[in-house]
Parts: C-alpha cells; sequence; structure tokens
C-alpha cells in the first residue's frame, strides 16, 4: 500500500491519507467513467450514427467511411502533442477540455445535416460539402475522445499506481469493455427516443453540463 502512495504528490497524500482505504481506486473508476464518456468518439459509438449522417449529409456509404478514416488519420497525427499537454497541466484539465470539446463537436455533428442544406443554398457540390463536413466532425470526436480523453483517463489512473498498477489496469480493462460492448444498446435507444441528432444533442449537452463539472 505504501508503494502506492508514493506516486502521489505530498500535498495530496497527506490529505487523502486520513482515509480508510486508498484513494487510487476512487481515481480508477473515475478512469473507467472517462474512459466510457468517450464513447460517442469512439468506433462503437460513430457506427449506430453512421446511416443517420449518410442520409443528412447526402454522402455514399464509401464517402463516410473515407471522411472517418481521414479523421482518425488526422487525430492521429496529432495526438503526441495532447500527451504533451497532459503532462504540462495534468490530467484533470486535459480531461476537462476534451469533455468539453467532444461536445461541442458532438452538436456540430449534430447539426450537420443542417449546415450542409444552408452550403448547399448558396450553389457548392453535394459530395465534397458532406465529406468536408464529416471529416471534420469525426476528426473532432476522434481526436477528443477516443484520443484525448482516453488518454488522459488512462494516464491518471496509471499515475496513482504502483505496486498494484497491473491489478488496477485489469479492472480498468474489463470496466471499459463491458462500456464498449453495451454502448450500442443505449445510444439507439436515445435514437429511437430523441431521433438522431436530439440523441447527439443529449449527449454533447451531457459531457459540457454534467461530465466537466464531474471531472
Amino acid at each position: 500500500m505504501q508503494a502506492e502512495h508514493e506516486t502521489t504528490p505530498m500535498k495530496q497524500r497527506t490529505l487523502f491519507g486520513r482515509l480508510p482505504f486508498y484513494y487510487g481506486w476512487v481515481i480508477l473508476a473515475a478512469g473507467a467513467l472517462g474512459i466510457v464518456a468517450s464513447i460517442p468518439g469512439q468506433t462503437m459509438g460513430v457506427s449506430v450514427f453512421t446511416d443517420h449522417l449518410i442520409a443528412a449529409l447526402q454522402v455514399s456509404r464509401v464517402g463516410i467511411s473515407t471522411a472517418y478514416m481521414a479523421g482518425t488519420l488526422a487525430s492521429a497525427l496529432i495526438i503526441p502533442y495532447a500527451g504533451k499537454l497532459f503532462d504540462r497541466i495534468g490530467a484533470r484539465s486535459t480531461a476537462a477540455i476534451s469533455a468539453f470539446a467532444l461536445g461541442l463537436f458532438l452538436l456540430f455533428l449534430a447539426y450537420s445535416g443542417r449546415l450542409s442544406s444552408a452550403i448547399l443554398a448558396t450553389g457548392m457540390p453535394v459530395i465534397p460539402t458532406g465529406i468536408a463536413i464529416a471529416v471534420t466532425g469525426f476528426f473532432g470526436i476522434r481526436f477528443f475522445g477516443q484520443g484525448v480523453l482516453t488518454l488522459a483517463s488512462r494516464g491518471m489512473v496509471v499515475r496513482w499506481f504502483s505496486s498494484r498498477r497491473g491489478l488496477a489496469t485489469g479492472f480498468l480493462g474489463v470496466a471499459t469493455a463491458f462500456g464498449f460492448s453495451y454502448a450500442p444498446r443505449p445510444l439507439q435507444a436515445l435514437i429511437d427516443r430523441f431521433g438522431w441528432s436530439g440523441a447527439l444533442v443529449a449527449l454533447g449537452a451531457f459531457l459540457i453540463v454534467v461530465f466537466v463539472p464531474f471531472i
């Protein structure tokens, strides 16, 4: 147990040392929730909305897949800079920024159909417009969701454990694997209740209004 406390700052060590349990387990639960909150930016979360985005943006399935690939690759190219930010400002600030930005990009995708219609009204071609909007939205949710929020959540847990780091990582893997595999059902339920655009608005609002303060 002492080895775990050695990974925490002195001020935190004094505060949390008064608790009857190691505070790292609370951090573990929070980290798991952080990774689960990234689901709208993960592949299993995006896939539930794919058909709706195809119809709203008037692009083919190949076109939406290409846009997803482009957004993901662009996200991967700059994710190392997010790692530098994590080292500089810490897990809490990094996770809060990424959750807020993820919420904004979910709202962007929620209104992407209306944005596309407005742009097309100016005479712009359909396919390039739809793909450009899709790439922008996918880049945002992939970078801030699958990338930064996941990185910050995992990194936070690792910093709080030393001798039991493998055990903590194992629990984190189990929790997130369950969350990822179950996620399509509640997402589809949201779509059935509020429509695909309303579901994205609900997810974005939840991240900004509820999850950011939680972080």
